[in-house]
């Protein structure tokens, strides 16, 4: 979380320490839409910790500032659900491969 340090590295740390845990064996997941957001939630709060002014809200409304969307876009990520998508999609694809 150290300003400090560039929002690459900062970023590529989270996801090689945290997305990695958070989705251990993520190929055999047969998750809900409600499942599916608890991680997601989990790793946007952790992007906007990381970001200056992540948690900063718009002019009489709940809604941040930063879209989910655009939050990826300066940290240069992805969900956490279409990464598990990519996963499960290359599982099968492999799984399909070796018959």
């Amino acid at each position: 979380m150290n300003k400090r340090i560039s929002l690459k590295t900062r970023v590529l740390l989270l996801n090689s320490l945290i997305r990695s845990r958070l989705t251990y064996a993520c190929q055999t997941w047969c998750l809900t839409v409600k499942q599916r957001n608890s991680p997601d939630a989990s790793y946007n709060r952790m992007l906007r910790m990381m970001i200056r002014n992540g948690f900063t809200r718009k002019e009489n409304s709940w809604a941040y500032v930063l879209s989910n969307e655009d939050l990826y876009k300066v940290c240069g990520t992805e969900s956490i659900s279409v990464f598990v998508y990519r996963q499960q999609q290359r599982y099968i694809a492999r799984l399909v491969a070796s018959l």
